[in-house]
Formats: structure tokens, C-alpha cells, sequence
């Protein structure tokens, strides 16, 4: 049977108060060990961290947030929420994320569904399109001003360029009931630190004492691009994720120093 966050945990844990519990715990103990990693284990250099603690902590309530970054191995989240204050993990789990987890990997069995479901994973079916019942679920959340986070690529890529976005995000910022606030990261090193194939972090365990670089750009208003005329959704919502993918580039050439080797798809102008 396919695993949805009608037939997962995430039917009740969003307002249960034993998965809340749950959810404080789970939170706390990956955050806490994130946070000890980070900055205790690896050359840390983060730009605009401020960044990323005002859109967490201090934007209005109602207003829903959702963070985008490149997707360098299967430990970027959590490992780069570990550049966060220590104090969100314990004491502000309502301010956490939700992200979108992989199904086949991170719903395979029981204990694993009740981990992830724990820790505000959402199983997400690749290949299924951006109407499915997780990105439904990520749009009601976004609806009540919480937090998203997602990898518009759609799977790991541990090169310096970036595969083409999904139109995912797309849909999510057109979608949420109040305009969203998007806020760009960009990271390096999590390629080395867990590496998809060979050496000793080919497995569960990151590899100590390597650099770690966290760009985070600046938040951005999509209401503009909201407001946007097209004669379709689907052109919307692939202009609204072109727009996602040029900021993302923005950052990756910051990171860089330099413009990538190459680019995937470019921003197009607005419509007049």
C-alpha cells in the first residue's frame, strides 16, 4: 500500500498530543546532535545565519516560511539546521520544519514511519507529480503559517552544479493561502562529509573535522510573483520555480566565487 500522510502517522500526529511529545523529542535529539556536530565537528563557515534565525523565530505568525537548498547528500537536513541556536530544539518544536522525505527510503517499515513521522517528514512519492497527497498535506501546513523545507532537485546530486528544478515548489508557493516567504541556502561540503558511495561515510556516520560552508540568501516577498498573469497554472507554477532555481544560482555562484561550470535552466523575464 502507498504510505500517505492520510494513511502514515501524520494523520493524527499534527495535533495528538502524544505525537507532539513524540515529535519534541525526536526533534530535540537529532537537532541537539546536529547542533554538537556542526559546531563541534566540522570547519564551519555560515553566511547569513541571521538570517535564517529571523525567518525561523521572528517572522509574524501567519506567515508561512519555506526554505530551499541544494541537495548534497541524504544528511543535509538535519546537519545543516545544526547552524540554529540549540535552543529552537528544545524549546520551540512548533517552529520547526517540515520536509519532504522519500517514501521508498524513509517509509519502509514501521519503526522507520514512526521515526520520520516524529521528526515532521512528509513521504513524498517521486514521480507521482506535484498533486499528491504530500504536497497536499505540505500546502495545508504552509496554510497555517509553519515552516517547509524542500530539495527542488528531487534526489541527491554531489556536484558543484544543480540539477533542474521540480515544480514542486512551484506549486507550494502558488498554492499556501497567504503568500509565502522564500528563503534561498546553499551548502558545501556535505559531498565530502557523507558521500554516497565509497569511503567510511558511506553509511550513516558523517565524517568528522572537514570544512562546511551554509550560504543563506536573503528572504524573499513571493507575493510578486503570485500576482503574476499566465495563461495557465502549469506556466505559472514553471515561471514561479525558474525564479526559485535563479536564486539558488545567485547563491551557488557566491559559494563558488565564480559562475558554476554550467547552469540548468535560466529565470525568464516577467510577463508585461
Amino acid at each position: 500500500m502507498t504510505i500517505t500522510p492520510r494513511t502514515s502517522p501524520l494523520s493524527v500526529a499534527v495535533d495528538a498530543r502524544r505525537w507532539r511529545l513524540a515529535m519534541a523529542a525526536v526533534c530535540s535529539l537529532v537537532g541537539g546532535a546536529s547542533s554538537l556536530f556542526v559546531h563541534g565537528f566540522t570547519k564551519l563557515n555560515v553566511h547569513g545565519g541571521d538570517r535564517l534565525r529571523d525567518a525561523v523565530l521572528a517572522r509574524p505568525k501567519v506567515t508561512p516560511l519555506i526554505t530551499v537548498s541544494n541537495h548534497a547528500s541524504t544528511l543535509d537536513d538535519p546537519i545543516v539546521w545544526g547552524a540554529l541556536p540549540f535552543s529552537v530544539f528544545n524549546t520551540r518544536v512548533d517552529a520547526l520544519r517540515w520536509t519532504l522525505g522519500a517514501q521508498e527510503i524513509c517509509y519502509k517499515n514501521a519503526p522507520l514511519s514512526y521515526f520520520f513521522t516524529a521528526g515532521k517528514t512528509v513521504p513524498i512519492v517521486r514521480g507521482h507529480g506535484v498533486y499528491q497527497p504530500a504536497m497536499d498535506f505540505a500546502t495545508e501546513r504552509l496554510s497555517e503559517g509553519d515552516w517547509v523545507h524542500i530539495f527542488p532537485e528531487g534526489k541527491v546530486h554531489q556536484e558543484d552544479t544543480m540539477l533542474p528544478f521540480r515544480w514542486g515548489v512551484g506549486r507550494l508557493i502558488l498554492d499556501s493561502a497567504r503568500p509565502p516567504l522564500l528563503l534561498p541556502i546553499y551548502h558545501r561540503g556535505l559531498a565530502r562529509i557523507h558521500p554516497l558511495k565509497g569511503g567510511p561515510a558511506a553509511g550513516w556516520l558523517p565524517r568528522p573535522f572537514l570544512p562546511l560552508d551554509i550560504v543563506v540568501g536573503d528572504p524573499i516577498d513571493t507575493s510578486a510573483w503570485r500576482d503574476q498573469h499566465f495563461v495557465s497554472a502549469r506556466d505559472h507554477r514553471q515561471w514561479v520555480t525558474a525564479q526559485v532555481e535563479h536564486a539558488m544560482e545567485t547563491l551557488q555562484t557566491q559559494s563558488l566565487g565564480h559562475a558554476p561550470l554550467h547552469t540548468t535552466r535560466g529565470s525568464e523575464p516577467a510577463p508585461k
